[in-house]
Parts: C-alpha cells; sequence; structure tokens
C-alpha cells in the first residue's frame, strides 16, 4: 500500500536532547547507546491513520547547545515566525538529567 499522503516533520531544540534518539527509536524500534552529534538526517515511517498510508518525513537538525529556556524564548517564537499555524508538539526527553 503506498502513502496517500506526505507529512513533514521537523525537529528543534537544543544540543545533546535527544532529538536523533527519539527518532531513531520511533522509525526502528531501537535505542541508540551512544551518543554522536547529528549534522542532519532525516527518517521515514509509514504509519495508517483512519485506514490511511501516511509518510512521515522527520527530519532531524544540528542546534548549539543551550538551556531549557530556549523553548519558550527562543524556539516557539521562531516556528511561528517561519511556519506560521503550522502545529507545535512540545516533547520532553531525558527526565533522568533533571536535578
Amino acid at each position: 500500500m503506498s502513502a496517500s499522503r506526505f507529512i513533514k516533520c521537523v525537529t528543534v531544540g537544543d544540543g545533546a536532547v535527544g532529538k536523533t534518539c527519539m527518532l531513531i527509536s520511533y522509525t526502528s524500534n531501537t535505542f541508540p547507546t551512544d551518543y554522536v552529534p547529528t549534522v542532519f538526517d532525516n527518517f521515514s515511517a509509514n504509519v495508517v491513520v483512519d485506514g490511511n498510508t501516511v509518510n512521515l518525513g522527520l527530519w532531524d537538525t544540528l542546534i548549539s547547545k543551550a538551556s531549557y529556556e530556549n523553548v519558550s524564548k527562543k524556539w516557539i517564537p521562531e516556528l511561528k515566525h517561519y511556519a506560521p499555524g503550522v502545529p507545535i508538539i512540545l516533547v520532553g526527553t531525558k527526565l533522568v538529567l533533571r536535578a
């Protein structure tokens, strides 16, 4: 069955927070144990929604390391500026690293 729709999903955020790990885990059902900095990568997954196959294009980006505050001060405003009206999903990762 070929995909009837394509949805592009781009990850943005600070470095070393788990973006690549999340995408690898979702697309391959494995969990990488070693950290390898990402320059740019993309993944693909087909999912069935209401009986229709949807191809998810999952794009991983390189972002410089910064702080948690960048979510509200940098990333959300940037997304709203360059992609107004696009749904934003906030995913928290690396919960075990919280102090």
